[in-house]
């Protein structure tokens, strides 16, 4: 195969999209949260939480559920998890069947940001 060929096909292979800075949106689903991106998006949905604590290797965060105003900490919390994603959990029945896109308009709604 010669050169022009290979680079011919090289250039149909589609590019990967960029991936967005942290911050660039302040809820972020997958992989490039950081601790203080946690805390300001806790602070700016107004929850009530505590400081990071370490939780079996990774941080987290206990704070009352987005959901439920009711449940409050340590019910609800959020993990930040050693790939950089950020998981939202409540212990209570009501929240068990959420999911990481209910919680994403949770956020979403709590802080007026898409």
């Amino acid at each position: 195969m010669s050169k022009e060929l290979l680079e011919a096909l090289a250039a149909e292979v589609p590019k990967p999209e960029k991936k967005k800075t942290p911050g660039s949106s302040s809820i972020r689903t997958r992989g490039d949260w950081t601790p203080e991106l946690v805390e300001s998006t806790l602070d700016k949905a107004e929850l009530n939480r505590s400081k990071a604590q370490d939780y079996n290797g990774v941080q987290r965060w206990q704070h009352d559920c987005l959901n439920n105003l009711d449940h409050r900490k340590p019910g609800a919390f959020t993990i930040l998890d050693e790939d950089g994603y950020a998981h939202q959990h409540c212990s209570h029945n009501s929240c068990s069947d959420l999911k990481e896109e209910d919680w994403r308009r949770l956020w979403e709604e709590r802080t007026g940001e898409t």
